[in-house]
């Protein structure tokens, strides 16, 4: 069993005008065009559940429910999708998530082409996902700064989840039996860690210039418009 009967998603996918305003202050972070969220996946220790509990031991030997999360710049999560097994990898929870489906069924709706989010190399690159390069030793010096770029943008998506974990202490351990109320409890924080930036019970980075976008990029593959903006920064 790789999902509990109830995973759940939940999107505040940005309008067209919120992108805008999204995609610029990513780039004044730390001049990345282009981003409008970074996504990964975060372990949430559980108890042993009664049911087919080997399914849920991560790679770090613990059980555990995957919550895979979008931020945008202002830490509020986009999307999350959660309910898998902790023995499932990033790349699978991406390809079983709901927003993976959408975005195939109409990637303009999301992301209008010239827009992405940054992930790490567990995910798949393509035009709207961009991942680092893979270090095999002989990385440009550009590719190498690149990498660095996108890790300091990317950082976003681990600070939404130490943030959402900081204020709801029960998402370091949730001890529960039953797996299908799980979800749930993980649904119901991230609304209201998003509730609570709303409102500024948070503290934001102040940012940094931003560097203006000098490319057109748009109808290019993940592999041309990575290469692209690597020579940009």
């Amino acid at each position: 069993m790789l999902l509990t009967q109830d995973a759940h998603r939940y999107i505040k996918w940005p309008e067209p005008h919120e992108m805008v305003t999204s995609e610029r202050k990513f780039r004044q972070l730390h001049g990345f065009p282009g981003v409008i969220g970074a996504i990964d996946g975060s372990h949430i220790a559980i108890s042993a559940p009664k049911e087919n509990p080997a399914n849920y031991i991560n790679r770090k030997g613990y059980h555990s429910i995957i919550l895979q999360g979008i931020c945008d710049y202002n830490l509020k999560f986009i999307d999350v999708f959660t309910g898998i097994c902790g023995s499932v990898h990033d790349a699978r929870v991406w390809r079983l998530s709901d927003i993976e489906t959408l975005i195939a069924q109409d990637e303009n709706i999301y992301f209008q082409n010239q827009y992405h989010l940054l992930a790490d190399s567990a995910y798949p690159l393509s035009n709207y996902m961009l991942t680092p390069y893979r270090d095999n030793g002989h990385l440009t010096n550009v590719q190498s700064r690149f990498n660095t770029i996108h890790s300091r943008t990317r950082v976003v998506i681990e600070r939404a989840f130490g943030m959402l974990k900081g204020r709801f202490r029960k998402l370091k351990y949730i001890y529960m039996y039953n797996t299908e109320m799980i979800p749930l409890v993980i649904f119901a924080c991230c609304i209201l860690h998003n509730i609570c930036i709303e409102n500024e019970d948070a503290f934001i980075d102040d940012a940094f210039d931003a560097i203006e976008m000098e490319n057109n990029i748009e109808f290019m593959n993940g592999v041309e418009k990575r290469d692209i903006i690597c020579n940009m920064l």
